[in-house]
């Protein structure tokens, strides 16, 4: 079903800025932890109000607790009202760009989603995938349930197959541009049925979401190091941010791109920059000395996709040596850097760095 909704501007919800500077940002989604009421079982009908699929906030259920607050959402079924013949479950939120006007005109202005989720661990069966979709209008908002991106101007997506593990929780996180012009922004999250497809109320045994955010904001940091050593994709890494020069925000996402894809990475950190060249034979240079911070921690430690590995920094969690749980305080420069593995052909198994990054916070 395609639909085309000409949304009015939502004002009383958003920072209205006549100017956003460089590393400045603000997070517009509404009740992203779901601690107000759930979702409307329909389609959007006015910006900065959860509606989509059959779902429900809920309180702690089946051993698991909300990532924040009292409250999260599950996921029921795959149609606004009882079990359907799709395979996922879709909350959708618009939100109105137009405060934002002057820094979407300088063409750097990004949208950054980052969600959290959980599920029951299940059986063999237990459909196991959430992900997350974002789509900039410059116009009327069009929407068709089989093709998410209709009419939208730029278009991101980021799954995650998630593990069996109640007790934490998993992290995805997606950035798109926002072209000059942009109105609109729409948010998807859902949970699929990657396994077990099911005609059967509930069709999602035990899937939950929380703490989304929607930030709108430009990129922040200064490179060093760059360009980094080529990888065997014959590019360097490189390593960008986006987010808040404000470290109690802690809203800070680093992104490696131009990597090998399917390698094992990490980001490491630190207060200290320097030079260090092929550390344990490495391809690359490590660019970050000292009390070297290493975000290798389950969840934390991961592999490319697509080209790329992203982090949300937990600047209230730095591992730093030796107490390994610094906080982030404004007017404290940090510096980061990726590594990963990487294979040349010929040559055999190795590692790599990207470029580095200098993140002055306030």
């Amino acid at each position: 079903m395609i639909r085309t909704r000409r949304l009015t501007p939502f004002w009383s919800s958003l920072v209205f800025l006549s100017a956003l500077s460089s590393g400045a940002s603000a997070q517009v989604l509404t009740d992203g932890g779901f601690e107000a009421s759930d979702p409307l079982s329909n389609f959007p009908s006015a910006p900065n109000v959860w509606s989509g699929d059959n779902s429900l906030r809920t309180m702690a259920a089946q051993g698991i607790s909300p990532a924040s607050g009292s409250y999260m959402l599950q996921c029921v079924n795959s149609v606004q009202n009882g079990p359907g013949t799709t395979t996922a479950c879709e909350i959708w939120q618009y939100i109105d760009t137009t405060p934002f006007a002057p820094l979407i005109a300088t063409g750097q202005a990004e949208a950054m989603l980052n969600l959290r989720v959980n599920r029951i661990s299940g059986t063999a069966n237990t459909d196991t995938e959430f992900g997350g979709i974002l789509v900039a209008y410059d116009g009327p908002v069009m929407w068709d349930t089989g093709s998410p991106t209709l009419g939208g101007t730029a278009f991101g997506s980021a799954s995650l197959l998630s593990d069996s593990n109640v007790g934490t929780w998993e992290n995805i996180n997606l950035k798109i541009g926002l072209p000059v012009g942009t109105q609109f922004v729409l948010v998807r999250i859902n949970a699929s049925e990657n396994i077990t497809p099911s005609s059967t109320d509930p069709e999602f045994e035990g899937h939950y979401i929380d703490d989304v955010t929607l930030t709108i904001g430009c990129p922040i940091g200064t490179k060093y190091c760059s360009p980094a050593e080529l990888n065997s994709t014959g590019m360097p890494g490189d390593l960008n941010a986006s987010g808040s020069l404000t470290a109690s925000d802690n809203n800070v996402l680093l992104v490696g791109s131009q990597l090998p894809e399917g390698e094992f990475a990490f980001f490491v950190a630190s207060r200290t920059q320097g030079f260090f060249p092929n550390p344990n034979n490495s391809q690359g240079n490590l660019c970050v000395l000292g009390n070297i911070a290493r975000f290798n921690a389950a969840g934390q430690l991961g592999q490319t996709a697509n080209g790329e590995f992203q982090f949300q920094v937990p600047l209230n969690s730095i591992p730093e040596p030796p107490g390994l749980n610094t906080t982030v305080m404004a007017g404290e420069t940090w510096n980061f850097q990726l590594w990963h593995r990487d294979l040349i052909p010929g040559q055999g198994p190795t590692s790599n760095f990207t470029s580095a990054l200098e993140i002055l916070f306030q």
